[in-house]
């Protein structure tokens, strides 16, 4: 297992045999072992060599969330890990972050998956960060448990609710999450992502 630093970001390596490497950017708020319910194993069992990225320690000294500039994170530390081309996965905020890699260092990425990505801001998302954000500011911080709860619901499928060991698995990573106090911060005020669905449409990486 080998593990790099960059800008406060975690990079770890897996398995350093020589598969074609899958590296996994998580959500916001996440950390990197999130992917080891599922992914990991089934894509070490595939034969990939797997790099999570993990930016609890940024997270913990205050830097915001700006896709953009973890992308740029992301660009320097898969040329020092001597990734690229590779296939690159990122779920919800990870996905904005992949999108911008897919958009400025696009030789970077072999083919990339976007999960639960978001082009630019609506209503709902917009009334969401809204919320969190009033949250964060009145002090009040929800018990970990019920904000797992409330995460495995904005997170999970129907379909995972019915497989209960894996709700299980899931509320108990969500709560270890919360009690770290990794959980990450409202994007600043006036700061909601633009419109980049123009650009996206001129990716020409195949994308799932």
């Amino acid at each position: 297992m080998l593990t790099l630093h960059v800008e406060g970001a975690e990079f770890t390596v897996r398995d350093e045999r020589a598969g074609e490497p899958v590296l996994l950017v998580a959500g916001s708020g996440a950390p990197d072992r999130v992917w080891d319910v599922h992914q990991v194993p089934a894509l070490l069992s595939a034969g990939f060599r797997v790099v999570t990225f993990d930016r609890t320690a940024a997270r913990t000294l205050g830097r915001p969330e700006d896709p953009r500039r973890v992308a740029a994170e992301l660009a320097v530390a898969m040329e020092r890990l001597e990734l690229a081309p590779c296939r690159v996965v990122g779920a919800s905020f990870g996905a904005e972050v992949v999108q911008e890699l897919l958009l400025t260092w696009p030789d970077l990425v072999s083919r990339a998956v976007l999960m639960a990505a978001r082009g630019r801001s609506d209503l709902f998302a917009g009334e969401m960060a809204d919320a969190e954000r009033e949250l964060e500011a009145s002090g009040v911080r929800l018990p970990p448990r019920y904000a797992a709860w409330l995460r495995a619901v904005l997170n999970l499928s129907p379909a995972t609710w019915r497989r209960e060991e894996e709700v299980l698995d899931w509320l108990d990573l969500f709560e270890a999450v919360e009690r770290t106090g990794a959980a990450g911060t409202p994007t600043p005020s006036g700061e909601e992502p633009d419109d980049r669905l123009p650009a996206l449409g001129r990716v020409t990486v195949p994308v799932l």
